[in-house]
């Protein structure tokens, strides 16, 4: 591996914009967007308050910056550094704030699910939507959940249909990658429930099950299949639109001798399916068990059996996997190293991957640097103990 110097950032807020061509990353009270290429400052702006959020447009040539406390948006042009918009936030607050996929509009969450502000640069203008259960994802009424889809027409959003789904209450819903289904489950049973934009139901899907209920849940990048994890520690992997059990089978596999930790009796335990991911052609499956913070298991869809178990030393932390080398999963563990299946090379605490699949940000808490990969093995392991000696020395 190849790496460039190292740079500051705090809160983890260090992105790379669609295209891949800028980083912006802040640090305190300043935001700098780099060219990828070279390194050197495309834009810079400083302001009397720390930044919390940071987001690209899905065009990468505006970037938004927000302090959640003040209820401060800032957002600059790439291209146009004189351009520049500033949104605040009324006494109802900011919780949090998104790029929609236009890239022109944005929405504003404000504390205590009061409402959703989406906002027009173009127009100026801004359009609420009232008593969201969840961000951008569906509302509450008479104690009743309901699904609201919306349409953004010459920069005028308009409720384009709304419908009642059928659960007691709504813990969260997932696009399809498609953009045809819409997957729904509920808090209290252990139910599924997938639902056209017109609000159609093309099926459910449901265990007898006296636990928590569902935990996570993925789509694969066909939108054809869908993995299900629950607190009982099973996935399950369905056919969409009739949710047919392709495969259901317990996390956990004998004879391996495993080191599991007691799940905590508060709510929301570390307990169960934490994650399910894709890689990027929907033939693997990675699965994380709560249970087992030590290990990573890799399943392969096509032939419906387990091709891996991944044991670490220490609990994994983030595991992400490379979008062209389909095959390939990078692991890190909040150590100083990063770990890839078929083909180990070493890295840090938190990884974010780029659409080319060539390079990565590795950070620690306080700095980070850009990693590019290249086919030397033996050097790349080098490299990345020396960065990461040089960090430690430097903090």
């Amino acid at each position: 591996m190849d790496f460039t110097e190292l740079y500051k950032h705090s809160l983890n807020l260090c992105k790379f914009s669609p295209d891949l061509k800028y980083i912006a990353t802040a640090f305190e009270n300043v935001v700098i967007v780099r060219d990828t290429e070279t390194f050197q400052n495309k834009l810079e702006f400083v302001k009397n308050f720390r930044f919390q959020c940071i987001e690209w447009s899905s065009d990468s040539t505006l970037l938004l910056a927000a302090n959640f406390n003040s209820g401060k948006i800032i957002i600059r042009d790439v291209n146009n550094p004189s351009w520049k918009k500033i949104i605040k936030e009324g006494p109802a607050g900011l919780l949090n704030v998104k790029w929609n996929p236009d890239g022109r509009s944005v929405m504003c969450f404000s504390d205590f699910q009061l409402r959703i502000t989406i906002w027009s640069l173009m127009t100026n203008k801004g359009y609420c939507i009232q008593d969201p259960k969840y961000h951008n994802k569906a509302e509450r009424r008479e104690c009743k959940d309901f699904i609201g889809i919306y349409k953004c027409d010459t920069d005028v959003w308009k409720l384009l249909n709304v419908f009642q789904v059928d659960t007691i209450d709504l813990d969260n819903l997932e696009l399809s990658p498609n953009g045809q289904y819409i997957v729904v489950w509920d808090k209290c049973i252990w139910v599924i429930l997938i639902y056209t934009l017109d609000g159609q139901c093309m099926g459910n899907f449901s265990i007898d099950d006296e636990g928590l209920g569902v935990k996570s849940i993925a789509w694969s990048p066909s939108s054809k299949l869908i993995a299900i994890g629950g607190y009982d520690q099973k996935k399950q992997v369905n056919m969409i639109p009739n949710l047919k059990d392709l495969l259901s089978n317990d996390i956990i596999e004998e004879p391996v001798e495993l080191n599991s930790v007691q799940p905590d009796v508060k709510p929301n335990p570390k307990l169960g399916i934490g994650s399910c991911k894709f890689n990027s052609n929907g033939k693997l499956l990675a699965a994380y068990n709560d249970n087992f913070p030590n290990c990573l298991w890799i399943w392969d869809i096509s032939h419906l059996n387990l091709l891996a178990l991944i044991i670490q030393l220490t609990p994994i932390k983030h595991y992400h996997w490379n979008p062209v080398e389909v095959e390939q999963l990078a692991i890190c563990c909040g150590n100083e190293y990063v770990y890839f299946w078929c083909g180990q090379d070493h890295g840090t605490e938190i990884i974010e991957v780029p659409a080319d699949g060539n390079s990565m940000i590795i950070m620690d808490k306080t700095k980070f640097c850009v990693a590019f990969t290249t086919r030397n093995k033996e050097n790349s392991m080098m490299s990345v103990t020396s960065v990461m000696s040089e960090m430690s020395i430097m903090e």
